[in-house]
C-alpha cells in the first residue's frame, strides 16, 4: 500500500508526502456551489419544458399557403398527402400527375364550404363520380400538369382523394386543414 492509496489524506489526516494539498471548500462554499448547481437544474429544466412547448404549438398551428404544388403519382399516392390552406382565400394549385395514369384532385364534404374555378380540369371534361357534396378541383391526364383556384369558407380538416376509378380506394387520399385566419 503507498500513502497516496489509502495514506493519512484519505482518512481526513493531512496530506502524504508528495501529494498536492487541493483546498477543501468551506460551508459556505459547498452552499454556495449547491444554489449554483440547483438554479442550473432549474433552468435547464424550464428550456427543456419550454423547448417541448414550442414544439407542441407547431403541430397546432399548421403553416398555411395560398399556393400549392401535389403530384398524383404513378403508386397513387399524393405528395405530399398533408396540406394547409387560410379559410376563405382563394388558393392556387398546381396538380401533375406522373406519367402513367391521370389524377385529380377532390375535396370531401366541401362543396357548401367552398368553390373551385372552372380551370384546371385538363382535357377531361368528363369529371369521375364525386359526391354531389364533394368540391372537385382539378383533374390532369397523365403527364399533365394544370394550374387551378379554389377556396373554402368552414375551417377544419377535410380529406382530399382523386376520384379516377379504384384510386380513391388503394388509397390515394390526404388531408387538407383549412385554417381560420382570425387564428
Amino acid at each position: 500500500m503507498t500513502a497516496t492509496e489509502e495514506g493519512p489524506q484519505a482518512r481526513g489526516g493531512p496530506p502524504a508526502v508528495g501529494a498536492a494539498a487541493l483546498p477543501t471548500p468551506t460551508r459556505e462554499r459547498k452552499r454556495a456551489m449547491i444554489k449554483l448547481s440547483s438554479r442550473t437544474t432549474l433552468l435547464a429544466a424550464a428550456a427543456i419544458a419550454g423547448t417541448v412547448l414550442l414544439a407542441g404549438c407547431g403541430d397546432e398551428t399548421a403553416e398555411t399557403s395560398t399556393e400549392l404544388a401535389i403530384t398524383g403519382t404513378d403508386d397513387l399516392t399524393f405528395e405530399p398527402d398533408t396540406v394547409a390552406v387560410p379559410a376563405g382565400e382563394e388558393v392556387t394549385v398546381e396538380l401533375t400527375s406522373e406519367p402513367s395514369v391521370d389524377h385529380d384532385l377532390v375535396v370531401a364534404g366541401a362543396a357548401a364550404h367552398g368553390r373551385a374555378g372552372d380551370d384546371g380540369h385538363g382535357d377531361d371534361t368528363d369529371e369521375h363520380a364525386t359526391d354531389s357534396e364533394d368540391l372537385h378541383v382539378a383533374h390532369a391526364d397523365p403527364g399533365q400538369t394544370v394550374t387551378a383556384t379554389f377556396s373554402i369558407d368552414e375551417p377544419g380538416d377535410y380529406e382530399l382523394y382523386c376520384s379516377v376509378p379504384g384510386h380513391r380506394s388503394a388509397g390515394m387520399t390526404g388531408e387538407l386543414t383549412v385554417v381560420d385566419a382570425g387564428a
